[in-house]
């Protein structure tokens, strides 16, 4: 329990205490190369896991070309 546990140790259970995030960002192709080049920098692996167009809806494409269905349609087709 967080309670009985040191300044110290509850700061630590705070800011790293279980869970593991990814993050996610855009960025304009044109800055491609100096992303990978950061990456290879600090030695964080970046991935590219989609892209941004000019449109009205959202659509996911899985990796064999298919259109996945958002779990954020609900009730929607």
């Amino acid at each position: 329990m967080l309670i009985k546990q040191t300044k110290h140790l509850k700061l630590s259970h705070i800011i790293s205490g279980g869970d593991d995030y990814e993050l996610i960002f855009t960025a304009p192709p044109k800055f491609a190369k100096n992303i990978l080049s950061l990456s290879n920098k600090i030695g964080l692996k970046i991935s590219r896991i989609g892209s941004i167009v000019e449109g009205e809806t959202i659509r996911m494409i899985d990796k064999n070309g298919n259109v996945a269905r958002s779990p954020m349609a609900r009730g929607r087709k």
